[in-house]
């Protein structure tokens, strides 16, 4: 740009063609294969959100996208946002990785059967490989995963070898895969809501003690015969520490400095119970083929 401009050729401006390029690649087809089918959109998986947030035609509530492969169209006829994902968009780079992410190579063994690793994603809390062993006979073993033997470099070893019956193994596999991603992410499920519990046990201890030392110790009630109840918006008799803390912060008979530090543990109290979110779906995707031959 600096020469075609002139900036550093003396003044002289050179017409400079810039490169064609020429590709018969369907991008939003392309893309569209890499992601799930959901209604009249595409499911996302959750770790590519943070890259489409805000974006036109992504929808953060669904992680889903609205997707166009006309780049001069903006809306549906619903008037909801598409996407077009052109060659720089993030959710083209995203799709050209997962793509990219796919391996297959051929080794040594003793039985002639395929190995098919997976990976299983939960959002941000979960990354694992494992590994399924396909034979011709239909059967599928778990199969730790191990360095292979040497390479085995037979031509056209697909076609003479597994092209008659790996294929219907391969999909058959998928749903012992989605199983075993399932299995996965209910452990983790159950250990993250064991942690959830902890963690707001704990913040509930807190919030009791500093309502105590905000408000001192609830006083007892005394009702006649028509009440129901002590007054929960009274903090000097309610027993719920989060009503009694909020009941003292709105008193305008309660000292300003006290009022503030009460709303500051509320919201402190709040942020920490309302970040224990549940975990996402589990996601499955093949992540490479190795063909086991004798």
């Amino acid at each position: 740009m600096a020469v075609r401009h002139g900036w550093l050729s003396g003044g002289e401006t050179q017409d400079v063609q810039g490169e064609q390029t020429a590709t018969d690649i369907d991008l939003p087809a392309f893309v569209a294969s890499a992601l799930i089918p959901h209604a009249d959109a595409y499911r996302v998986p959750t770790g590519w959100a943070s890259d489409l947030d805000g974006l036109p035609g992504f929808d953060w509530a669904t992680n889903t996208v609205r997707m166009t492969n006309d780049p001069t169209r903006l809306r549906d006829a619903q008037g909801c946002e598409l996407l077009y994902p052109g060659r720089s968009h993030p959710l083209t780079r995203r799709a050209i990785a997962s793509v990219r992410a796919g391996r297959v190579s051929a080794a040594k063994s003793d039985t002639l059967s395929l190995l098919m690793t997976y990976r299983v994603e939960v959002g941000s809390f979960l990354r694992d490989i494992f590994a399924l062993r396909l034979y011709p006979d239909g059967s599928v073993t778990e199969q730790p995963l191990a360095l292979p033997d040497q390479p085995a470099p037979w031509a056209n070893l697909w076609q003479r070898q597994f092209a008659n019956w790996a294929p219907t193994a391969i999909e058959a596999a998928g749903a012992t895969a989605t199983a075993i991603a399932d299995q996965i992410a209910d452990q983790l499920a159950l250990d993250h809501q064991a942690r959830i519990a902890r963690d707001i046990a704990a913040a509930r201890t807190w919030l009791e003690r500093r309502t105590t030392e905000l408000c001192s110790a609830p006083l007892p009630w005394m009702g006649d015969l028509f009440d129901t109840g002590p007054d929960p918006d009274d903090w000097r008799t309610c027993a719920v520490p989060e009503q009694r803390l909020s009941a003292f912060a709105t008193d305008p008979s309660t000292p300003v400095p006290k009022r503030r530090e009460a709303a500051e543990v509320l919201a402190r109290f709040r942020t920490v119970t309302a970040s224990q979110s549940p975990l996402p779906p589990p996601s499955v995707r093949r992540l490479g083929m190795l063909m086991l031959v004798p």
